[in-house]
């Protein structure tokens, strides 16, 4: 049954829909929203809690690209693949480069699993990705985000909200050609294809490795997954193209 759940967090009232996972004796919870966040609830923080016999389903892509439209800030847009919603500020043809690449990472993370007997199984939830234009953006929102500014991370996944967050590699200042920003995916390739690139590149496939791992079963969202495990498979699908 779906949990119509308010709450009172940072001096503003929130309302979530979802379903409780965890009940802790004292009234805390952790609840699964529609939009694949676990939310941990204090039970200080609690206003009301109503439950009722509606089934729990998670939010459609084009519910999920709304919900994410309603919480950026302006200027931001969609893209749609078939497993993945990438939100972005940048340009289109970056956000259609990073949708290439999570597919790519998708294809091959499935096929590798399958042939050595895994069943897994599709992600419940449409798979988010933020694209942010500059590296200042980025670091802004995972302030708000983390709670620290991502500092030394191009890209990070986050446990919690099921999203992988990252920025356009265009606009790194050791990729960039004569000053300009790059705009077509011709000139996206040219620079995401360089030597130098690979590495940041890899470190994109590696946390979008984390949310494959957690939305096709193969791990579960915090559980107490050995970090060498869990770091492991997300270094040896660094490249999409297995």
């Amino acid at each position: 049954a779906v949990e119509r759940v308010s709450l009172k967090r940072n001096g503003r009232e929130v309302h979530l829909v979802g379903k409780v996972l965890v009940e802790a004796k004292d009234g805390g919870m952790l609840l699964l929203a529609r939009d694949g966040n676990m939310w941990i609830i204090q039970p200080e923080e609690l206003v009301r809690r109503e439950s009722d016999a509606t089934p729990f389903e998670p939010l459609t892509k084009e519910e999920m690209a709304q919900e994410l439209l309603r919480e950026m800030p302006k200027g931001f847009r969609i893209h749609e693949t078939a497993n993945y919603v990438i939100c972005y500020n940048t340009t289109s043809a970056y956000a259609e480069w990073s949708g290439g690449l999570y597919e790519r990472l998708n294809r091959a993370f499935f096929n590798y699993w399958k042939n050595r007997g895994f069943e897994l199984r599709e992600s419940e939830f449409p798979l988010v990705a933020l694209v942010f234009d500059t590296q200042a953006s980025y670091m802004e929102y995972s302030r708000r985000d983390l709670g620290t500014p991502a500092t030394n991370m191009i890209g990070y996944y986050n446990l919690q909200t099921n999203r992988v967050t990252m920025y356009d590699l265009t606009g790194v200042d050791t990729l960039r050609q004569n000053g300009r920003r790059t705009s077509t995916a011709a000139h996206v390739n040219q620079i995401l294809s360089q030597p130098e690139a690979e590495r940041t590149v890899a470190t994109i496939v590696h946390e979008a490795t984390h949310q494959l791992a957690y939305n096709s079963g193969l791990q579960t969202r915090l559980a107490d997954n050995p970090f060498w495990v869990s770091e492991g498979i997300a270094v040896y699908f660094e490249t999409p193209d297995l």
